[in-house]
């Protein structure tokens, strides 16, 4: 019983730092290291407890040591099992080491890891495999197993979002995978409805799928108590709601009923963390409406950025070139041009989370509006119109050589890791302009 009640404790001190490794890296040493005491505590490690390490090193950015982690687990006596090699192909994927996650994925295989129908193809799309034999196969093994049993509501939304990134192109599975998932969708979570209905938009419209989706969605929002949520949760539960917008709106089947409905609830969770920060030390701002300036002075090569139109809770601010938005590459950042002209009245735009107020961006050679937000309510707001397609962006591209009148539509893919360049094709995230 001690023995069992000190190995809780250490998977407790694990999940901690799993929780946070975002902001401090060297928490991926501190788990290695907590595991290598475990022997002195007279606590053997298990599969649990080097899983947990694992994933710590995974939100670290700490990859050798998640690998030597791994590697040093049939030494202790440990089989890894799937959770494992998930977590290790997980941390492959965020420190950019595809091959070396490709590796692990035929390893667990080779080792015959007892593995659930949605891994493989699962972690297909997280490495972005391109060899159209695996994918093939790995697909035709799933929807073997869709013939044979019904899968959980998990396994269901990985293979449908794997078979959206992928770019899979088989008809007979995307039926089979719309009759498992329309008849249990109670059980899904909101972020595997969200992977599911991203999956099936990438895929293809299937309008009944999509609107039993967003039915139940609705109703879920509700009878939704945004008091119940602790703020990471309810972080998370309007990202996974701003996602099903954008993926009904991409399908070209949003509903005006879970437009409302999100709307509705997306608002009154961003009135209730306003009041949560509200200054009420500082005095209240006058928004200054429609300010004046020519368009020379938005031309300027060397030019400040402006504030062209200021709203109670939100404004309108031109960026010049050489300006970038928010990401600390550059002295020049809009977010501290907003800081220094509100001051510390809003204090979104000190958060770093919500983007410090800025619902977009543009490049830093480019120019152009850019549009913010003041408080969490207007920035929520702002943020369901732009995911239901309510808000039109307007770009002026420069292109070598000539174009075709015809073209209009932009159709292809768009896959990106990290700083590298984007890459255009069949795989990656469906495109949205036109």
């Amino acid at each position: 019983m001690t023995s069992r009640f000190v190995s809780f404790v250490f998977v407790a001190r694990l999940s901690t730092f799993h929780k946070f490794t975002l902001l401090y890296r060297s928490k991926g040493e501190q788990a290695l290291n907590l595991l290598s005491l475990m022997p002195d505590a007279r606590v053997v490690p298990n599969a649990i407890t080097c899983n947990a390490a694992i994933s710590a090193c995974s939100k670290g950015g700490q990859w050798q040591l998640g690998l030597t982690l791994l590697s040093r687990m049939p030494d202790a006596r440990v089989v890894p099992d799937e959770i494992t090699y998930n977590a290790a192909i997980n941390l492959c994927e965020r420190s950019q080491e595809l091959e070396r996650g490709l590796q692990l994925l035929w390893e667990s295989k080779e080792r015959g890891v007892c593995l659930s129908v949605s891994f493989f193809p699962g972690a297909l799309a997280r490495l972005s495999v391109h060899d159209p034999d695996v994918i093939s196969d790995a697909f035709d093994e799933v929807a073997f197993k869709l013939s044979d049993k019904q899968l959980a509501p998990q396994e269901l939304s990985i293979i449908a979002w794997a078979f959206g990134m992928l770019g899979v192109n088989n008809p007979t599975l995307f039926k089979a995978l719309v009759i498992q998932a329309v008849t249990q969708l109670e059980a899904f979570t909101m972020r595997d409805l969200l992977k599911l209905a991203w999956g099936f938009a990438a895929s293809g419209v299937d309008v009944e799928i999509l609107r039993a989706i967003q039915t139940e969605v609705i109703t879920r929002l509700e009878h939704v108590d945004l008091q119940s949520f602790s703020e990471l949760s309810r972080h998370e539960f309007l990202q996974e709601i701003l996602g099903l917008l954008w993926a009904s709106n991409f399908a070209g089947h949003c509903s005006n009923n879970l437009l409302a409905s999100a709307r509705l609830v997306i608002r009154q969770a961003g009135a209730v963390m306003d009041r949560a920060h509200s200054p009420s030390s500082f005095p209240p701002y006058q928004s200054m409406g429609e300010l004046p300036c020519t368009e020379a002075d938005l031309w300027q090569p060397a030019g400040k950025p402006q504030i062209i139109l200021d709203l109670p809770g939100r404004l309108v601010i031109f960026k010049p070139p050489g300006w970038e938005v928010h990401s600390q590459h550059t002295d020049l950042q809009l977010s501290s041009f907003l800081q220094a002209t509100l001051g510390k009245r809003f204090a979104i735009t000190r958060d770093e989370e919500h983007q410090c107020g800025f619902l977009h961006r543009l490049d830093l050679p480019s120019s152009g509006l850019v549009l913010a937000a003041k408080t969490s309510e207007a920035y929520y707001d702002l943020k369901v119109q732009l995911n239901a397609g309510e808000i039109a962006r307007d770009y002026v591209i420069l292109c070598h050589g000539w174009m075709r009148p015809c073209l209009k539509d932009i159709k292809a893919k768009v896959y990106w890791r990290g700083l590298l360049p984007t890459i255009a094709g069949d795989q990656g995230r469906p495109p949205g302009l036109d």
